[in-house]
């Protein structure tokens, strides 16, 4: 349970602070307060305070949240703004409405990338559900889990002065916008599945598929549910799934499932890192060609497997027709191909060409059908 205690002690103040300087005045320029020949002295009017300087229009309205913390104000610039009524500075930048803004045909195609407009309130009360003391039951404590995502993400925290521990680090969550929100909202999907609670979380995965898909967005759930990744066809994610539960099955392909499966993530997920999908997908395809380019070698890459491959093609063969004198040629070419696309791979006097995210999504999609071709028997080698 939540401690409630200081609460009315900060409603208290918030009516001290405007009994005292009065509502807070908005203003759309700044006042010339420099000093004149006439009054070099010239300060502001007793008792007026520091006008709240922002909107670029007239301001319609303004409210307080109930524990007297935050002011809002709306201005006929169609923006909303919150400011801090004690040190009368602005919180963030303006919130643009949708009021009277004529959206171009455009915008509506989908996928959207990012967050858009009609994303945002969704995707909050999405992560405030997802945060909840019913979410968690009686698993986990809320208040650590909501400070622990805080500093994986490094979002820089106020204290609010009172006991209340877990509220201050879920408004910081469920205040962020923008791609802060996607982050927030993958690292709740994967603190969640390293607890293993995705069982539990299974309403709220169910929610926020129907909440991204009906919004059109660019991100999906991932099919473990412990985090988002970027939409692909589905005929083409479903072969890459295939693949890699074919390759679990093959007790010779090693751990080219797992590494196939780590490559889509890096490649696809909330947080792509190029480089580690490369060396993912190659790890992957080296675990499933092993047992057929170079069993013996303990220590092989794909490096070694294609030396031997030059070495001894006579030796392979596969399923489709190759040109005569080189039938392993289509496999000796894909492999080349994601071996030399890994520029990083080795250290040079000369400068690497830098490994692109493009490049390493090929990349994966080329070990997919490397792997699907060594776990199925397509390639073979004679004695």
């Amino acid at each position: 349970m939540r401690n409630s205690s200081g609460s009315f002690e900060r409603a208290a103040r918030a009516e001290s602070l405007r009994a005292r300087h009065g509502p807070p005045r908005i203003i759309t320029e700044q006042p010339d307060r420099r000093p004149t020949p006439n009054n070099p002295n010239q300060q502001p009017a007793p008792g007026d305070g520091d006008p709240l300087i922002g909107h670029a229009s007239r301001a319609q309205a303004l409210a307080f949240s109930p524990d007297g913390r935050f002011l809002a104000s709306t201005s006929e610039d169609g923006t909303v703004r919150l400011w801090d009524p004690y040190t009368r500075e602005p919180i963030g930048g303006p919130l643009v409405t949708s009021r009277d803004r004529e959206v171009p045909e455009s915008d509506h195609d989908a996928p959207f990338e990012g967050v858009p407009e009609h994303l945002q309130l969704p995707l909050q009360e999405w992560v405030a559900s997802a945060l909840s003391f019913e979410a968690f039951g009686a698993y986990l404590d809320e208040d650590d889990a909501e400070r622990t995502l805080c500093l994986r993400l490094r979002i820089a925290v106020e204290a609010d002065g009172s006991n209340q521990s877990g509220s201050k680090y879920r408004r910081a969550l469920t205040m962020a916008v923008g791609p802060r929100l996607l982050d927030v909202v993958d690292a709740v999907l994967s603190y969640k599945a390293e607890r293993g609670l995705v069982d539990q979380a299974q309403a709220d995965i169910r929610l926020l598929t129907k909440i991204l898909d009906a919004a059109g967005s660019a991100y999906r759930v991932t099919e473990a549910g412990s985090g988002l990744e970027k939409r692909v066809i589905p005929a083409v994610r479903d072969a890459v799934r295939g693949t890699i539960a074919a390759a679990a099955a093959v007790s010779a392909a090693g751990l080219a499932g797992d590494h196939l499966a780590r490559a889509w993530r890096a490649a696809y997920g909330r947080s792509p890192d190029a480089v580690r999908a490369q060396s993912e997908a190659i790890w992957a395809v080296e675990s499933a060609a092993h047992a057929v380019i170079q069993p013996n070698n303990s220590k092989a890459t794909l490096g070694t497997m294609l030396g031997e491959l030059k070495n001894a093609r006579h030796k392979f063969s596969t399923a489709i027709p190759s040109p005569a004198g080189n039938p392993i040629a289509p496999v000796e070419a894909m492999m080349r191909a994601l071996w030399e696309g890994r520029t990083s791979r080795h250290g040079a006097h000369t400068g690497t060409v830098p490994e692109t995210l493009e490049a390493a999504r090929a990349g994966v999609h080329l070990a997919a059908a490397l792997v699907q071709w060594f776990v199925s028997g397509a390639v073979t080698r004679t004695p």
